[in-house]
Parts: structure tokens; sequence; C-alpha cells
């Protein structure tokens, strides 16, 4: 059911709750009898939810809340059930026109039996609704063939209408990019554990949209400050949606504000995504024609693909999620759908890009590159590491040219620094390699290896004045468990060696004495014209 979609959009925590109690069998026979209601219904059925139950009557859907408490809700009480009804009426109302009716008190009769709105103190509540011809909706037209193009345009055009009258939500853009990464994180650890894929395909695709929102954090605050971020549905799919006069969008998300505060592209693409998976292909494109026209909204460039491909991982974890829960065997072919989905969404914003850390010793390469691994979610791979697997500690670092620092030891180093980038490659779009690469030789072979893997190859030039290079090098000196061998005469001896770039080379220059933040924004301009270039 639908309800169970949003529990998991956060995290899998979410299912672990930690309050539980069920009503009486006594009130759930009571309700599941058509005496109980005023319009004497022929007969009722029962429908359950992970949060509710569904009392479908001939006219009317009757829902109770179940007394539960998770880690993103809390219906423990019979007044958090009460608040959590006149919620649910007040956010769907926006939404709908005359489907969300009331609340109704449930209360015991004389004789102890339960009543609908009868006198008393209410013992619980119900949400009230107007049933739906199913017919009209969505999934059904779309299922029997029946979305028309007609019918797609009145839709697009309605659904524009309404987003672009949506009040925007205050938020800070730091925070709304900081519950992406949640989420993103979430999405990726919850399908590893439910093993719906191969570890590095799951690896690949998490650490491309984490790639993304870095890569276009400002276009990200850009929206935010523009009020794009928006109070909206949060869970708009095309069974919620019903082509009436008016049209009518049932079930948004009540209990958290936090789940309808998002992009209007993302509750766009969330839509479009699932009529793709239905099968009506080209609505996604309708849709955000009508949109662009009426809101004037330049949206940037990979976006809808970025909110597409986080959308469907986020629904093949509600699939993986609901089969653990339920102890049911997985059904791996609508979960492998929405993966597949995500990855194709993912293509244009998911290149292989190789980093190589190009400079002296003491240029401060190592503390960009780990912070450039943390942005990324990418690993840092060191050749000082490389350089001493397996190989006997020296009682003194080596001369360079000599020792491990020959030229003969420095190419066989770089080669196994390759053959590990290419076996990380294959589960992150992004690595990024510590060497010097100083020599022009070294550089045209790692230019060959990033043809071979179908990559971008950036080098991240960092630069320094000499003299807080040799300062660095000699703290460095004194620390334990450093990697490094390099002094001040190693760097010395870089420096009268060193190869410059050439010009068909694709560099960023850092200047590695300015500020952390500065340095990093200089390498996502550069990283982005590569990653994202059409």
């Amino acid at each position: 059911m639908s309800r169970e979609a949003r529990l998991m959009r956060m995290s899998d925590t979410a299912w672990s709750e930690r309050v539980s109690a069920s009503p009486s069998t006594g009130l759930l026979q009571a309700l599941l009898n058509p005496s109980f209601y005023p319009d004497a219904p022929g007969h009722v059925e029962l429908i359950e939810t992970h949060i509710s139950w569904v009392f479908l009557t001939d006219r009317f859907a009757y829902k109770l809340k179940k007394p539960v408490h998770f880690d993103f809700l809390d219906f423990s009480t019979l007044d958090l059930r009460r608040r959590d009804c006149q919620q649910e009426i007040e956010v769907n109302r926006r939404f709908t026109h005359r489907v969300y009716l009331a609340m109704v008190p449930i209360t015991r009769g004389p004789e102890g039996g339960y009543q609908l709105a009868g006198p008393g103190e209410p013992v619980d509540w119900l949400v009230k609704m107007r049933r739906l011809p199913e017919r009209r909706c969505l999934r059904t037209l779309i299922r029997s063939s029946h979305f028309d193009a007609h019918t797609q345009t009145v839709l697009a055009e309605t659904l524009a209408l309404l987003y672009v009258g949506l009040a925007p939500v205050t938020i800070r853009a730091a925070d709304y990019e900081q519950r992406l990464r949640a989420h993103i994180r979430s999405n990726g650890e919850t399908l590893l554990s439910c093993a719906v894929a191969s570890p590095e395909r799951l690896a690949t695709l998490h650490a491309a949209q984490q790639r993304f929102v870095w890569l276009r954090s400002p276009a990200l605050k850009t929206r935010v400050c523009d009020g794009r971020i928006i109070d909206g549905h949060g869970d708009l799919r095309p069974e919620h949606i019903y082509l009436l006069q008016p049209m009518q969008i049932i079930d948004a998300i009540e209990f958290n504000p936090e789940y309808r505060a998002n992009d209007i592209v993302d509750e766009l693409a969330f839509l479009a995504m699932e009529c793709r998976i239905l099968g009506a292909n080209e609505f996604g494109s309708q849709l955000f024609d009508a949109y662009m026209r009426r809101s004037q909204d330049i949206i940037p460039a990979g976006l809808i693909d970025f909110y597409t491909s986080y959308r469907a991982a986020v629904r093949a974890k509600v699939l993986a999620l609901q089969s653990r829960q339920n102890g049911s065997p997985l059904d791996a072919t609508p979960v492998e759908r929405y993966l597949r989905l995500a990855d194709e969404a993912a293509t244009s914003f998911r290149r292989p890009v190789l980093l190589a850390m190009h400079g002296f010793s003491g240029s401060g390469k190592t503390t960009l590159a780990s912070a450039i691994g943390k942005c990324l979610g990418a690993e840092v791979l060191q050749t000082d590491w490389i350089r001493k697997q397996g190989r006997p500690a020296p009682a003194a670092p080596s001369p360079y040219g000599s020792g491990a620092y020959t030229t003969a030891n420095r190419h066989q180093i770089y080669r196994e620094l390759f053959a590990l980038a290419e076996h990380r490659l294959q589960s992150n779009p992004t690595v990024i390699m510590d060497g010097t690469f100083l020599t022009a030789d070294i550089r045209s072979q790692a230019e060959e290896f990033a043809r071979r893997q179908g990559a971008e190859l950036l080098f991240i030039s960092c630069e320094c004045p000499a003299s807080v290079a040799e300062k660095r090098l000699r703290s460095r000196s004194e620390q334990d468990h450093e990697l490094s061998d390099a002094n001040t005469a190693i760097r010395r001896k870089q420096v009268a060696d060193a190869a410059p770039l050439a010009s068909h080379e694709a560099v960023a220059f850092v200047d590695t004495t300015d500020e952390m933040e500065v340095q990093l924004e200089t390498v996502r301009r550069r990283v982005l014209e590569l990653a994202c270039a059409p």
C-alpha cells in the first residue's frame, strides 16, 4: 500500500517499531460489521497497512490509525492519533475536493458496544473519506491503455498549474543538501543489506548520486533560494491521482512535514518515473514541458535525471524492505525494474572520472585528496602506500632516483596504482590517485589508462611556495605513521627533474595555501565540467 512506501523513505531504521499495541478484536470486528455504519453498506472490506486499518464501505473509506511509534511518527496515544487525523484532513484538502470529509469519533454505547459518533468520550478516531471510482485512477488508466494523448496533456497542465501555486518552505540550503545525502546513504545501505543486486552495482549508483549532490551543490542552493522547495504532496504516484472534475490527489504525507518539503522537480520526477514504470514513457516530457512553461523555472542540467534515479532507488528499497518485513521471498523482477531505471537515469551524471594528484612533495596533495574523497565518497589510492606494501622498510629513506625511487620501481608502483584504480572503478565512478605524476611518461601512461577505462582524466596540480612545502615536510617527518618518506632533498630533486604539464592535459591548478573550501571549489568546478558534460 502507498503508506508503506512513505514509511521507508528516510531509512530502514524507520521500521524499528518501539511501541506497538493493537485495539481489541472487538473493535476491529465492530468496524467490519456493516450495521456499524449509518449508510448500512452491503459489505465492508478491510485493507491493512503498516500504520493503519482502512475499512471500505460502498461509498466511504474509514481510516483507523494503528497505535504505533516509529522513529518518524508517533500514534501511540489517543490524543496523538486524534491530532494526526486532523492533520491528514488539513494536508490532503489542499489536493482534493470533498474527499476528506471529517474526523469521526468511536465511542462506547450504554451496553459497552462500539458506536460511530455516539455520545460519550471517544475511545479512538477515524478519518472519513469519500471513495473515488477506481476506473478514474491514473494507475488504472495507464494499465488499461486509456491514458491517451489528450488525457496526458490535461493532466500535465493541471499538475503544472497546481505545483506553481504551492507555497515554498523555509529551509537552509545546507540542510536540504545534507538531507539529500542522508537519504541517498540510507538507500544505498538498505539495498546492500537486502542483497538486491551486486555490491559493485549498488555502490556505483550510490556514489554517482552522492557525487551529483556535491558537483551540483551551487545549483541546489539556488533552487532553495528561489523558492523551488515547496510544501508538496510527498508521495505523488499514479495510484493517488484520480482524473475527475476536479482532479483529486489523495494520500499526501501528513505525519512529517519534512517528507513533503521537496523540490518541485523531485515530486514531478517521482510521478514521471512511476508512470514510466507502468508504461507511460512519454508523459514525463509533457509534464516538465508544461511545468517549465508555466513556472519559467530553468531546471539545471541533469537534475531531472538525478531525482529520477534517486526516486527509483527509493522504490527498489521499498519493495525490498516490504518483502523482508513480510518474511516473504524477494520478487526480484520489480526491484530490478526500478534499479535498471535508476541506473539508466544516472547515465548522464555517472561518467567515470580519474583524479590524479600532481605536484611536488609537501605541496598539499594528500590533504586535498582526502578532502575531495570525503566530498565524493571516493577512495584515495596512494603511491606511498603501494610503495611500502610487501617491501621491507629501509633503514633510512632512499635518495630520489635510487632504492624505492628508481625509475623502474616508480613505473612498477604506478602500474600497481592503475590496477587498483581499475578495480575501484567497478564500484565508484570517481577514483583519486594520489601520486606526484611529475614526469611526462607517467602522465602519458595515466592518459592511456583513462582511455582504456572510458574515463575522463583530470590532473589536480597542487601549488604552494617552496618555503611552505619544506616547512610541511619538516613537520611531517616528526610524525609517526607517516606513509611518505619524502624530505626537502627529495623535493628539490623532483623540482629539478619534473616535466612541465602539457597544453593538452586537463588540469585544475590549486593554490594549497588557500582555505580548503576555496581549494575544493576549484576542483568541483573542473570535475563538473568533465563528469556532467554533454
